[in-house]
């Protein structure tokens, strides 16, 4: 089986090729890395620590979202939360007078968020 010769410009092209993927797709990992590194968003790992029996259906991940300074994406993260939902979370948010949330119950001002769909959010929302 015998090759086909490259030429050098085939070559170069191919390096520069090479190049603008790591040169764009580094910038996008550190970001992203930072972002699940933030307070804003934090994974805790409960899989090594003992659970009360009322908790053992959880899931071994818990995520937490601090509602006072996340932003629509990370809202978007949350079952049920749509970009629409999470744009008026930012607008009630940013409509308050110290533009911040005192309790998680204020989240039900938010057009959309009701009794039910705040339960389902409560334990992975808080409010700092």
């Amino acid at each position: 089986m015998s090759t086909m010769p490259t030429s050098p410009i085939a070559d170069e092209h191919y390096s520069n090729f090479l190049w603008a993927i790591l040169v764009i797709t580094s910038p996008l990992i550190f970001c992203q890395w930072n972002k699940l590194q933030s307070p804003q968003s934090r994974w805790d790992d409960t899989s090594n620590h003992a659970r009360p029996s009322h908790c053992a259906q959880q899931a071994p991940w818990t995520f937490h979202i601090d509602i006072n300074i996340a932003s629509a994406i990370d809202f978007e993260l949350l079952e049920n939360i749509g970009p629409a939902l999470a744009t008026r979370i930012i607008e009630t948010r940013t409509s308050l007078p110290d533009q911040r949330f005192n309790t998680l119950n204020e989240l039900l001002q938010v057009n959309g968020i009701g009794d039910k769909t705040l339960d389902k959010l409560r334990p992975y929302l808080i409010c700092n």
